[in-house]
């Protein structure tokens, strides 16, 4: 069971740790705050030092507590969500720059005592682009500029409020290839997906003005789909040029030019359950998955993860498309998953359980270039 430190609302620590709870839960989302939620009993000691406004810390940061609920039974649940100092907190009356990456970031935290480190897909050091973007916001905060310049340089971040660090990606650089295998009969206990093309289009209409307020207007277009044209509007004034609108109306585009996949999965307890399988069943938020269930097989991205830490086998992740990243450790955790299959799949679920062979097929699909 997991420490959690308690402190007050001026981040002293408390005197005493919650250390009896249970239904603690960790929600991970890319590009979101992380948000945590624990039940404890009403007559543990450390109950009258919770308040709201108050911190607690655990193994991924401090965590401002938002609501704190007692039932008629004496359960205490407790909600907290990420903090930001100096950035949730402050509000920029004005932002207007014309800047690559690197500059903008810079822009956005002067004031603060964040810095600010930039990794690609490997975790290794990354010059970002130094294509020039415009944004233009009045009476934001910083963490909701910092969404726009997610979304405007389609990039990533991890926030790190222990030492003040935010870590910049490239899209699709959070998480690793590990190898992992999330497979129906073996480690999922259930098993959900849905697809469609609501918001589907391969023509944008991007719509804009210019510092002197004359329109802009671009047409972007993708049929890599498909060929039947789907037309779609886009504004956004924080482009000032077309130029710059079109850069991000093709980004914009590539994103809505190909159908929605989501997939849920609740996993079985088998990274506990049996020691062997740690390696093949670990993940971390962002990685890169194998996937087969239901008919499909494929690499996929999680992109959301609702980790029950107390009870493994309730977790809950979201799935989409992965990025096209080598899985370089495949092959071994592909032998290691036969053995697993041979020493736990009972006779009677032969007719039910993956084929091993199966498993080849997926390594074959992903390793071929």
């Amino acid at each position: 069971m997991q420490l959690i430190y308690l402190y007050d609302d001026k981040k002293k620590l408390c005197d005493h740790a919650i250390s009896h709870h249970w239904n603690y839960t960790v929600t991970k989302e890319i590009n979101q705050l992380t948000q945590i939620e624990f039940n404890i009993d009403y007559k543990e000691p450390c109950v009258k030092d919770i308040k709201l406004e108050g911190y607690v810390k655990t193994v991924d940061g401090f965590f401002i507590i938002k609501e704190f609920n007692i039932d008629d039974e004496g359960t205490c649940t407790v909600y907290a969500t990420y903090e930001l100092p100096q950035i949730k907190d402050r509000v920029l009356r004005q932002f207007k720059h014309n800047a690559s990456l690197t500059t903008m970031m810079a822009q956005a935290m002067t004031g603060t005592d964040w810095a600010v480190g930039y990794f690609d897909i490997d975790h290794k050091p990354w010059t970002p682009p130094t294509t020039a973007v415009e944004i233009n916001q009045n009476y934001i905060t910083r963490w909701q500029l910092l969404q726009s310049i997610m979304d405007a340089y389609k990039v990533e971040m991890e926030f790190d409020n222990v030492n003040k660090v935010i870590r910049v990606y490239p899209s699709g650089g959070i998480g690793e290839n590990r190898g992992t295998y999330f497979f129906e009969n073996l480690n999922i206990s259930s098993f959900s997906y849905d697809s469609n093309t609501e918001s589907y289009c391969n023509v944008l209409e991007c719509y804009s003005k210019d510092n002197d307020g004359n329109d802009i207007h671009v047409t972007v277009e993708d049929y890599s789909y498909t060929t039947r044209r789907h037309v779609g509007i886009w504004k956004d004034e924080r482009y000032k040029s077309e130029a710059s609108l079109k850069s991000a109306g093709e980004k914009k585009l590539k994103e809505l030019s190909q159908p929605i996949y989501n997939f849920q999965v609740t996993l079985a307890d088998l990274q506990n359950a049996i020691p062997l399988t740690r390696n093949v069943f670990y993940f971390e938020l962002g990685d890169n998955i194998v996937l087969s269930a239901k008919g499909i097989k494929g690499t996929y991205r999680v992109v959301k993860a609702v980790q029950n830490v107390d009870v493994p086998e309730q977790t809950i992740i979201e799935l989409k498309s992965a990025t096209s990243r080598l899985q370089s450790n495949l092959a071994d955790n592909n032998r290691l998953l036969k053995d697993i299959i041979n020493n736990y799949t009972e006779p009677e679920d032969v007719g039910t359980a993956i084929p091993v062979a199966d498993v080849d097929d997926i390594a074959d699909d992903i390793l071929t270039p």
